[in-house]
């Protein structure tokens, strides 16, 4: 690739910065002129969807050939496909098979997708997006499935990069790390009205993940963790809102992972579920959950738990909580635990005295639940500096084990 040039408007003027205290606006302006002093056109790597391959980009023009072209003529040692401003509608799902390919845009607007780089559909498909290509990079732009897209992304390619992006409206799940994408990174995106039963946020199946920064609403559940592997799972600094409709989990573990950590997470709403639930089938060790708030403040029935475990195994070792503040909502919709053995439905667990022997530490949390902190039976092996109330006003210091 040639040298890049210097980096002036082309109208010219002082060099292009980035920095400086400017507003969003200002920023997104300034990607979309750094782009352009790039010289798109021109430049064998980065190809512009509008310039070179004519797409319209008008929210109603079926741009699918022109965005699968701009995809497909991405040279083997990858490159960047630039969204201009605009609408680009797909009436049928677009496929990257190249390793190292990037897709950026200049920004995106959740009152206004217009005003920033989103890909919409246009027609019923199962992905807006399938990516099997390794070092994939999303970043800066928009999927909007207006409920025709099972999924917005799915990827199983290695080490994705999902970057400031908003997801909406897939009938399924927003964003599918399958197995074969291992080392993904989410970071700073927004995922809304998932609103369907049975749907997920973000699917991470089989594949180890950081996801950092980022915002779900409405759906099922929020992050859903399914996998038999070892390496890291890692959610941090998140916003989960499930819902008070479907809402069942804001973070759900399933199977036999290992070496999770969830943590600084706001985690709220829910209606039928607990808003952490933990479902462990075999050998799995090293979880740590700290320093998040659960809000569970639209639970139904009063069956719930902060934090629901259910175990069918002793083979799981060292599971540490720790200075979590678990709040409930009104008095018909509070929480019954803040740890209990039980199914992701509320039901007793089928072994609920297992959690001891898990290696269970539950360490300077509060709870505010209407019964006492544990539940089922679901005592750890330590327990201490924690304090609980059943009516947010008297706290008390639970018992230590």
């Amino acid at each position: 690739m040639n040298p890049l040039p210097t980096l002036v408007r082309p109208q010219g003027g002082e060099p292009l910065s980035l920095s400086g205290g400017k507003s969003s606006t200002q920023i997104i302006a300034d990607i979309e002129t750094f782009a352009e002093a790039l010289d798109l056109r021109t430049s064998g790597h980065i190809i512009n969807v509008k310039a070179d391959y004519g797409a319209v980009g008008n929210g109603t023009t079926n741009d699918a050939t022109a965005l699968q072209n701009a995809i497909n003529a991405v040279p083997a040692g990858g490159g960047i496909v630039f969204f201009p401003q605009g609408s680009y509608r797909t009436n049928v799902g677009l496929t990257v098979a190249q390793s190292s390919v990037t897709f950026m845009g200049v920004g995106w607007d959740s009152n206004n997708i217009v005003l920033g780089s989103a890909i919409k559909t246009g027609a019923a498909m199962t992905d807006l997006l399938n990516v099997t290509g390794a070092g994939f990079r999303f970043v800066n732009m928009s999927l909007q499935s207006g409920g025709n897209a099972t999924n917005c992304l799915t990827v199983s390619g290695r080490s994705p990069r999902i970057l400031d992006a908003w997801f909406r409206q897939p009938t399924a799940t927003a964003i599918n790390i399958q197995t074969g994408a291992s080392q993904a990174h989410i970071r700073g995106v927004r995922i809304e009205n998932v609103n369907q039963a049975a749907s997920v946020g973000i699917l991470i199946n089989d594949a180890d993940c950081v996801i950092s920064g980022t915002s779900v609403t409405t759906c099922e559940t929020g992050i859903k963790i399914l996998t038999a592997g070892t390496g890291a799972q890692i959610v941090g600094g998140c916003q989960i809102a499930a819902g008070t409709t479907v809402g069942m989990n804001n973070i759900w573990v399933s199977g036999s992972p290992s070496n999770i950590t969830i943590s600084d997470c706001q985690l709220r709403d829910v209606k039928l579920g607990s808003p952490i639930q933990l479902d462990i089938t075999a050998t799995c060790k090293n979880y740590i959950i700290s320093d998040n708030v659960i809000q569970a403040v639209n639970i139904n029935d009063n069956l719930y738990a902060g934090i629901g475990i259910d175990t069918t195994t002793t083979t799981a070792k060292g599971m540490k909580f720790s200075d979590n503040i678990i709040v409930s909502g009104a008095s018909n919709k509070r929480l019954t635990y803040g740890l209990s053995a039980q199914t992701r439905g509320g039901g007793v667990a089928a072994n609920p005295n297992l959690i001891s022997g898990l290696g269970t530490s539950f360490v300077g949390n509060t709870i505010y639940a209407t019964n006492t902190g544990f539940g089922n039976s679901g005592t750890p092996l330590i327990s201490r500096d924690n304090i609980y109330t059943a009516n947010e006003t008297s706290y008390v210091a639970m018992a230590e084990v």
